[in-house]
C-alpha cells in the first residue's frame, strides 16, 4: 500500500509519481493500493487501473498539512492487508498515523524531499522527532537523486539505507495531439515556442523566464502553463513589460491539450529558484518527446541531475533572467544542437526512467526486504 497526499486527478509531480506506481505495480502482478487525503470532507474509494483507490475526508489544512483523523481510523482497518508501506514524505498527518497504528508491514519511505524551512522552519522543529522515529522504523529510503537524501537535514538518519531509484515515467501514456488554440487567438505556428509548466508559486522562478523574454526576438514565445496564486502578479508583469504578444499565461490546461503543447514546442525551460523543486518531473515529458532543457542550477536539488547540462539541455545559474535567454537563443539558432540533445533525452527516459525499468528496481528492494512465500 502506498500512503500519499493526494492522488490524480489532483495535480502534483509526487501524485504523478503514486499513480504511474500504482499502475506499474498492477502491471507486474502485485496487489497495490493507494491510500490518501481527499480534496473535500468526504471519503471517496474508487478503482483506477486495477488498484483501490481510499482517498480519505479531510477537513481543512494548517501549515499546508492536510487534517485527517480519519487516515488514522483507515490505516488501523487495512494494514495487515498489506506486506509492505510505501509512504510518500513529507506527510506529516500520514508520519504521524503510521507512529500511532506501527502496522507490521515493512516500510519504504519515498524520500520527495525536505519540509520547505523557507515558510515553515519551527514546523520542521516541530516534527523532526516524529521523521526520526519513521526513518528508524523504516527498511528503506528510496530517493530520485543523490540530492534527495546528501543535502538533506535527515541525512545523518538515513545514511546506510538510501536507494537512488529514479522517478518513473509513463512513455505508453502519450496520446495523439488535439487541435489548440490559445487566448486571444495566439497561434503558436511559424513561432520559435518555450513552454514551461508548473503551479504559479515562488519557487518555480517563472517571473525571470518572463523577464528573459526582454531579450529575445519577437519570433519567439514563452507559453507558460499552470495556474496558482502568483497568476495576477505574474500577468501584472507581462503587462508592465509589454510582453503581452511574446509571453502568455495559458492557465491550466488537460492532458490531451499539454501533449499537443510538448509535440509542439521547440524547448522546455524550467527556470526554479529553490529546492522546493528536486526533480522537475515536466523534465520528463519534456525529453520523452526529444525536447531540449533550459534548467537551472538550484543549490541541493537534484534537477541537473535529470537533465544533464550539455548532453540533454543548458544548465544556467538560478534567478539570472539573462543566462536563461542567452540559452534559449543559443538553442534558437543551432538546430543541429536542439536535435542531438533531444535525441539524448529521449534515450535517457527509455533507458533510466521508463515505467518497467524503475518498477523492476522497486520490485527488487521489496523483495530484499521481505520474504513471502510466492512473491518473486
Amino acid at each position: 500500500m502506498q500512503i500519499g497526499k493526494y492522488f490524480p486527478p489532483d495535480v502534483g509531480g509526487i501524485e504523478t509519481v503514486t499513480k504511474i506506481l500504482a499502475s506499474g505495480f498492477h502491471d507486474a502482478g502485485i496487489k497495490s493500493d493507494v491510500l490518501c487525503f481527499s480534496s473535500s470532507s468526504k471519503t471517496i474509494i474508487e478503482n483506477i487501473s486495477g488498484s483501490k483507490i481510499i482517498r480519505v475526508s479531510t477537513y481543512g489544512k494548517i501549515f499546508s498539512v492536510p487534517l485527517s483523523p480519519a487516515l488514522i481510523l483507515w490505516l488501523r482497518r487495512i494494514c495487515n492487508e498489506y506486506d509492505v508501506i510505501h509512504l510518500h514524505l513529507p506527510n506529516p498527518m500520514a508520519e504521524f498515523a503510521v507512529y500511532l497504528i506501527r502496522p507490521n508491514a515493512k516500510l519504504i519511505l519515498h524520500w520527495h524531499g525536505d519540509v520547505d524551512n523557507r515558510k515553515f522552519r519551527f514546523l520542521t522543529k516541530l516534527y523532526s522527532p516524529l521523521t526520526g522515529w519513521i526513518i528508524n522504523r523504516a527498511s528503506r529510503v528510496i530517493a530520485a537523486t543523490t540530492a534527495h537524501i546528501k543535502f538533506s537535514y535527515a541525512y545523518h538518519l538515513i545514511k546506510g539505507k538510501e536507494e537512488i531509484i529514479p522517478y518513473p515515467y509513463d512513455t505508453a501514456s502519450s496520446k495523439a495531439s488535439c487541435s489548440f488554440v490559445l487566448n486571444r487567438g495566439i497561434s503558436i505556428d511559424n513561432r520559435f515556442v518555450i513552454l514551461a509548466v508548473g503551479r504559479l508559486i515562488y519557487y518555480k522562478g517563472f517571473n525571470y523566464l518572463i523577464e528573459a523574454a526582454k531579450y529575445l526576438d519577437s519570433n519567439c514565445l514563452i507559453l507558460i502553463v499552470g495556474s496558482g496564486p502568483l497568476q495576477h502578479q505574474l500577468h501584472s508583469k507581462i503587462q508592465s513589460l509589454s510582453l503581452q504578444d511574446r509571453v502568455i499565461l495559458s492557465g491550466k490546461l488537460d492532458d490531451d491539450e499539454l501533449e499537443y503543447l510538448f509535440k509542439k514546442c521547440d524547448i522546455l525551460c524550467l527556470p526554479s529558484i529553490y529546492r522546493g523543486e528536486m526533480f522537475g518531473m515536466v523534465q520528463l515529458e519534456a525529453m520523452a518527446h526529444a525536447k531540449p532543457i533550459i534548467n537551472t542550477c538550484i543549490p541541493y536539488s537534484g534537477v541537473h541531475e535529470v537533465s544533464i547540462d550539455g548532453v540533454t539541455g543548458i544548465t544556467v545559474p538560478v534567478e539570472n533572467s539573462l543566462a536563461i535567454a542567452n540559452a534559449i537563443l543559443e538553442l534558437k539558432s543551432n538546430g543541429p544542437l536542439r536535435t542531438r540533445m533531444g535525441l539524448a533525452g529521449f534515450e535517457r527516459v527509455r533507458e533510466s526512467y521508463e515505467k518497467s525499468v524503475v518498477i523492476s528496481k522497486i520490485i527488487e528492494l521489496y523483495k530484499s526486504v521481505l520474504v513471502v512465500k510466492g512473491f518473486s
